[in-house]
């Protein structure tokens, strides 16, 4: 995770690469917050492959960012064991 200079992270929010201790990813930096970027309260971030939040971005409270989903093709598995390719993720400067 690289967090550039000046970034607020407001209460009550969740960032996080990788969704278990042990998983592997897919580069060193998968989450890059760059300088000035406002995370409103309550937010969540999410990053497996690659997430950019790009200079001066603010989000809103309660905003959940993401560059991976669940499948749905297997009826006879559980959601939460499959598995939708990720997609990087780049929201432009603000």
């Amino acid at each position: 995770m690289h967090l550039g200079d000046r970034v607020i992270i407001g209460p009550h929010c969740s960032i996080s690469c990788g969704v278990a201790p042990d998983q592997e990813l897919a580069h060193d930096v998968v989450l890059r917050i760059e300088d000035g970027v406002l995370i409103g309260r309550g937010s969540g971030i999410v990053a497996h492959e690659s997430i950019t939040i790009g200079e001066n971005v603010f989000t809103g409270h309660n905003v959940y960012i993401t560059d991976a989903n669940h499948g749905y093709e297997s009826l006879d598995a559980a959601i939460g064991h499959q598995f939708a390719p990720p997609r990087p993720v780049s929201i432009g400067a603000g």
